[in-house]
């Protein structure tokens, strides 16, 4: 009986050995098939998307702030929604469609996203309160923990969109120079900051090339 339990044990052992390098061997295929889709993964463990191309939309024109509404329920004027119409009909007419939206909670972005993207169909849209009046260093972060995909456009305030605008004009790829000198002079209401990454690419504040500037005036000019 000793002899014939060691055989048993010996087959054992022989066949856990065999599953454990079979096991070792799918893992080492299915990292290198990972690798080969380029899929990167974010700290929550989920699959990180890729981005194409990044709109920076400074809300459209506002009433001014009175003692009877808060700042965080100013509405757009009348030109307000005219001009954000307009540009969305100028992303529209380039071919900027968004896949996605991150928008402020405050009631200007959000009249200026229903009325940029009022011919657009149905996009999925993210209001975040982090966006309201946000930093430029917290609407990194707030890109960098989102993982967006395609072409996302932001609707946020200035100062902290201009200033992040500048900082991803800084940090990219060399891009046209007369959008960087408009980028740089000022950002309107309604303003429009377009940038694109030579491929598609896990966001990277450093990935970006300023292609254009878009401002509501532009587009007097052409009509």
């Amino acid at each position: 009986w000793g002899d014939i339990a060691e055989q048993e044990a010996h087959v054992f052992c022989s066949v856990c050995l065999i599953l454990m390098q079979r096991l070792v061997t799918l893992a080492e295929q299915t990292r290198h098939i990972t690798l080969r889709r380029g899929i990167r993964f974010s700290k929550s463990g989920r699959a990180a998307a890729h981005m194409k191309r990044l709109i920076l939309m400074r809300h459209a024109k506002t009433e001014p702030w009175h003692e009877s509404v808060d700042d965080h329920g100013r509405a757009l004027v009348e030109r307000g929604f005219t001009d954000a119409a307009a540009v969305g009909a100028e992303l529209t007419s380039r071919g900027w469609l968004p896949d996605s939206a991150l928008v402020s909670t405050a009631r200007r972005a959000r009249e200026t996203w229903k009325a940029v993207s009022a011919d657009w169909g149905e996009i999925p849209a993210i209001l975040d309160e982090a966006m309201y009046l946000a930093a430029p260093q917290t609407i990194d972060a707030v890109l960098s923990a989102s993982s967006p995909a395609g072409t996302l456009i932001v609707v946020g305030h200035n100062p902290g969109l201009h200033e992040f605008a500048c900082m991803l004009d800084r940090r990219g790829p060399p891009g046209n120079p007369y959008a960087h000198d408009r980028l740089f002079e000022k950002f309107p209401t309604g303003c429009v900051a377009l940038f694109e990454a030579g491929e598609e690419v896990v966001y990277h504040s450093s990935a970006f090339q300023l292609v254009d500037i878009i401002r509501p005036r532009d587009l007097e000019d052409e009509d």
